[in-house]
Formats: structure tokens, sequence, C-alpha cells
């Protein structure tokens, strides 16, 4: 395994207080709670809201949301205020990220509803501001620790709420888990724990049998969710995670292992008759077969939203404004089933901010990704790990769900992260970590010896 760099012991802020982590994530989950949960959603039809509401909501918006997304910049701006780690402004992400906001800015002079574009970029820039005070004030681990707790809290709470309103029904044929949120955005947050539980039990000294114990009960309710999409892409984030923290060859050795173990299995149950194929399917699909062929309806979305997309294909309709409550109205006759999202974060993106949003939006996870994997085999931190693997988990997710175009809690976590990524000089080269710490004992010398240091050549 790798050993911990110490530069990056150098750079990191002193952790919170449990007092004050504790305030602060309960700020959060406040803020959450009040802007994405819905307490009564596992008894409503297709656990979604009506076509009247979702045009209601278009239009008029919701106040409360307004007042925790306010609440949320507020505390952006006492971390940025309070934190100790300066912050830098130079570099590609830093760049592309401040960029993804001023495009979305901009796109109010195309917009089709200005005005519900600027309400939207409000919100925007309240997220961003909440985001990088939080990367200001937490060190990664910090926040590893807080989407942890959140999603951990966000279970228990949606565990408690089905079991108070009886539709907690886990032995039924068509029974989705879905607490306090839509069943697919629910896979999110348990997506999250999931991640979080394993890359802190991976290093724990302590504790490391509770945190793979909640890992497991993290992935049983992901799999009661039925959200297939996140199932999968949960899985396919933890064995980059588990295989980057090994040196190459070790990596190389397993994988190989796994790939010939798997090929084994597949032809001893062919040789004794098993329908491999069909049986994985049917797995795969969770007992959702009868929604298989369409990809429970997302190809007929995608093939109307298709006019749409080609009319305004380089800018998109502006910020957040192409589900006005007239284009809600509309496609919800054509496919007679309410619909307010894509069920595609990618679609969703091109119709919002156009191909060069979306472009730059893709800059911005790629060149945070790449950063997360180096730090991560640099540094053996599982806190890089947890990001990239989120971000692993929220590529291949978007491809089937809108959650990440959303202000979400996770699309929070991961923007923090990102913003961490981008504005905080953090060092993860053993190089370097050798010349900082030289450096340091160079200007401790003549204090012990009663001298002042030299300020010559500090920039």
């Amino acid at each position: 395994m790798h050993s911990h760099s110490p530069t990056a012991a150098l750079l990191e802020p002193p952790s919170l207080g449990r007092g004050a982590f504790a305030l602060l994530a309960g700020l959060l989950m406040i803020s959450a709670l009040a802007t994405e949960h819905d307490f009564d959603v596992s008894t409503a039809d297709a656990f979604t809201s009506t076509a009247d509401e979702m045009e209601d909501q278009a239009a008029g918006g919701n106040p409360l949301r307004r007042v925790a997304f306010l609440a949320l910049a507020a505390v952006g701006v006492w971390g940025l205020a309070a934190g100790k780690q300066p912050f830098r402004t130079i570099g590609l992400l830093a760049a592309a990220m401040l960029a993804f906001v001023g495009w979305s800015a901009a796109s109010v002079l195309w917009s089709i509803d200005p005005s519900m574009t600027i309400r939207r970029v409000i919100v925007l820039v309240c997220f961003f501001l909440g985001a990088a005070g939080l990367a200001r004030l937490l060190s990664p681990r910090d926040l590893m620790k807080l989407a942890l707790v959140c999603s951990a809290v966000f279970l228990a709470i949606g565990f408690a709420t089905e079991l108070a309103l009886g539709t907690f029904r886990p032995w039924a044929g068509d029974y989705r888990f879905s607490g306090t949120q839509h069943p697919n955005t629910q896979g999110m947050n348990l997506a999250m724990l999931c991640l979080s539980s394993f890359c802190l039990a991976r290093e724990a000294n302590r504790g490391r049998v509770a945190l793979f114990v909640l890992f497991g009960v993290g992935f049983l309710f992901l799999i009661l969710t039925k959200s297939r999409t996140s199932c999968a892409a949960v899985l396919v984030a933890l064995w980059p995670l588990w295989l980057l923290k090994y040196r190459p060859q070790i990596a190389v050795a397993v994988g190989a292992g796994a790939g010939w173990v798997i090929a084994a299995g597949v032809l001893g149950f062919l040789l004794v008759g098993v329908d491999v194929v069909q049986e994985a399917a049917d797995v795969a699909l969770l007992g959702r077969e009868d929604e298989a062929e369409s990809l429970t309806g997302r190809i007929p979305i995608w093939t109307e939203l298709a006019p749409y997309l080609a009319e305004r294909p380089l800018v998109g309709y502006g910020f957040g404004t192409f589900w006005t409550p007239e284009h809600i109205e509309r496609i919800t006759e054509t496919l007679q089933w309410p619909i307010r999202e894509a069920h595609s974060s990618y679609i969703d993106t091109v119709l919002s901010v156009g191909l060069i949003g979306a472009a730059i939006m893709a800059v911005i996870v790629v060149l945070a990704m790449t950063k997360c994997a180096a730090r991560y085999v640099d540094t053996g931190e599982g806190s890089y790990g947890f990001l990239f693997g989120l971000s692993l988990y929220c590529l291949i997710n978007a491809g089937t769900e809108s959650g990440m175009t959303m202000l979400l809690f996770a699309s929070f976590i991961v923007t923090t992260g990102f913003a961490q990524l981008a504005f905080r000089p953090v060092a993860s080269s053993p190089r370097v970590a050798v010349l900082d710490r030289r450096a340091v004992v160079r200007e401790r010398a003549p204090l012990r010896s009663g001298l002042r240091p030299s300020t010559a050549g500090r920039g």
C-alpha cells in the first residue's frame, strides 16, 4: 500500500471540532430535507408528482427551497471567512468551474424564460458559494465523513418514514425502497453511503467492522430501491477503488485473476446447462423485467426530446429553463405520463446550457477525476478515492438519470470535492513533499537559535 504524503498533512487545515462538525452537518441535512425530500413520496403513484403539481412547481418555485439555498450560501460565506487555508484561482479546473457558472449566467440572454433562468442562476450561485465555503473549511477527509453521516441519517429517516406509513414491504414483488425520495434519487444517497463507508473502512484503525456493516446495510437498501443504474454504477466504482490502492503490478495480477475466475465460472455454468445470459439478465433487471424493453420508458422520452435538442444544440434554452410549464404539459400529453426531466443528465445539460455548456462540464469532470486518481495513487488517502469513485458513479448514473444536473445533496458533495481540488494548493508528489519538509526545517532552524527567519524571496 502507499504511504500518506507528508505534504498533504502540512497543507491540510485542522479538522473541525466535533461540535462545529455536528452543527455544520445538521444545517446541511436540514437544507437537504427542505429541498429534496418528501415524507409522503412512498405513498405517491410511481413515487412522483402529478403533471399539475410539476407545472405549478416550475412556474412558481418553492419558497422553502429558496430559503434553504440562501442559508446554504450563508454557510458558504462563513466557510470562506473562517477557513484558514488560502485559495488559489489559477489552473484549468478552477477556470472551468468559474466558466460554467459564467456561461450559465450568460444564458439569460437567450433564455426562453429569462425570469425563470435568473431564479435558477441565483440558486446555482448559492450552491457554488456553499460548496466553495465548505471546500475551504473542511479537509477532504472531513468531507468524506460528512457524506457518510448525512447519507446514513437520510437512510434512517427514510426507513423510519416507511415503517410509520406502513409502506415498507420488501416482500412485495413491486416494492421499491424510497424512504423520503424517489427510489432513483435514494439510490444516489445510498451510493454515497456505500462509497464513503468503504473508503473509510479500508484505512480505519478503529471501527472498521462497523463501517463494513454500514456498507452492507447501505448496499442492501440500494438493491431494494431496484435502481439498476445505481447498483451497477456502485459496483463499477468500487472496482478501481480497490485496485488503485495497490501497485500497478498487483492491480493487473488481481484484475487478470478475477477475470479468469469469472470466465471459469461462466464456463462451468454452461457445462451444466445453465442459461447464463438469461440468468444474468434477470439479476440485472432486479425484478423489473416488464420495463426492460424501453429502458423504463426512457427511449420514448429521448425520442420526444430529439427535435428540441436539434432546435438549440449549441446554447440550449437557458440554465434550468427548458422544463417550463408549457413544455411539461406538451410532453406529458404526448407520452401520457407526467414528466419534468429527460432521465439523462447528459440530455438535460444540453437542453439547459447547450453543447458548449456540456463541453465545459466534461472538462471539469475529466480534470477533477484525473487529479483524484493521481492523488489517490500518490498518497493513498481514502478521501481522494471516495471522490474519484463518486465521480465515476455519477458519470454512469448520468446516462439514465437526471439527478446529477439537479442541485441535490449528492451533487453538492461532488461539487465541494471538485472545489477542493480546484482552489486549494494541495501537493501530492512525494518529491514535493520532501522539499516542503526541508523548507519547514530550514525556517524553524533560526527560531531555535534565537534568530529571526529571513523573509527574502517570499512571494
